[in-house]
């Protein structure tokens, strides 16, 4: 091979040492002449296009995801409305319900840079009757749509449905009336998402 190489392609003397050149390529018209063994940056139509491989990758692989979560959040949030129209069409030995005292109230921040999001808490107590005629005490915290919240802090007072015989499962009856109709349709799909991931 002769001493030709990037930048120096004209001095290949043969059109093999032309052709294994790197970046060097035959232009000659007719037989070899050293003078057309150009560089590759100067024959446009030897320029590979850019790839788009990384491009492709990224793509497949957030379409995956997309795939994966949409039927996780369809499925989350048809699962939360019909629990709540359950909790709200059921009868009083099932579902009871009761006037929750608000002990406290507060909001955690999360998120991150242009996507930050709220979280509202709120810490309730209230009493529940058993089928067998028992008075319990439920003192827990939980979740609440923002409405909710504003109403808690202004009346320290929420109204809850809870399951009979099973008091850890209630909720607001205002969330539960917004769940069940589809208006808060998008935060409660990222709240279950959160909670199954």
């Amino acid at each position: 091979r002769g001493f030709c190489f990037n930048g120096t392609c004209a001095d290949c003397a043969t059109p093999g040492d032309c052709a294994s050149a790197p970046m060097c390529v035959d232009r000659s018209p007719g037989d070899y002449d050293p003078q057309w063994c150009l560089v590759c940056a100067d024959c446009a139509d030897l320029v590979a296009p850019a790839s788009n491989c990384g491009a492709s990758l990224a793509m497949g692989a957030f379409g995956g995801v997309f795939a994966f979560i949409l039927p996780c959040l369809c499925l989350c949030t048809r699962k939360r409305r019909q629990h709540a129209r359950w909790m709200l069409a059921a009868p009083r030995e099932v579902v009871g319900r009761a006037t929750a005292v608000v002990r406290r109230h507060w909001v955690t921040h999360g998120g991150s840079g242009d996507a930050p999001s709220s979280t509202c808490h709120v810490e309730l107590e209230f009493q529940t009757v058993r089928k067998d005629g028992a008075v319990g005490v439920v003192s827990a915290e939980i979740k609440v749509l923002l409405k909710t919240y504003e109403e808690a802090m202004e009346t320290r007072r929420v109204e809850v449905a809870y399951v009979v015989g099973d008091e850890r499962d209630f909720q607001a009856v205002a969330d539960l009336q917004s769940f069940a109709s589809g208006a808060s349709g998008g935060t409660s799909a990222l709240l279950c998402v959160a909670t199954v991931l």
